[in-house]
């Protein structure tokens, strides 16, 4: 088969006349490949595996109705969804207590989560035990000095 300049296809042409268009699709392929590597989602900051827990321990005559788990579980269902990344939860009984200053003693029914975030500021909320229920407050700032 003879071909023009003209009419000459991209390819090759076996010695049955079927002509072989390689050079056009390689040349593609090479360019979809190239587009999908560099079409790779943009990888967002690796969220923190597990944030600590640290749980106050103190003993209580009767034992305390309010515990840590069912304390922090409270807390954290108060959280606006889209919150930073918690890198740590605490759990005490009672309230805030300034350091050095005295405090009230804790019931044993009433706590404080504070949950410190990766890059947002912390927040504390309170919480309380009435019978196998916890209840827990709207996440407000944590006071400075405590």
């Amino acid at each position: 088969m003879t071909f023009t300049d003209a009419e000459r296809p991209v390819g090759n042409v076996t010695p049955g006349g079927e002509v072989h268009v390689r050079a056009r699709w390689s040349w593609l392929l090479a360019v979809v490949i190239v587009a999908a590597a560099c079409a790779r989602p943009v990888q967002s900051p690796s969220p923190i595996a597990s944030p600590e827990v640290t749980c106050e321990a103190a003993t209580f005559e009767p034992t305390a109705s309010l515990m840590c788990g069912p304390a922090i579980t409270a807390a954290l269902a108060t959280l606006e969804p889209g919150h930073a990344p918690i890198v740590r939860a605490i759990f005490q009984w009672g309230g805030l207590c300034l350091p050095a200053v005295p405090c009230v003693v804790p019931s044993g029914d009433t706590g404080t989560v504070i949950i410190e975030f990766a890059g947002a500021p912390t927040v504390v909320i309170y919480v309380t035990a009435s019978g196998s229920a916890v209840s827990a407050s709207t996440p407000a700032p944590y006071p400075s000095g405590y």
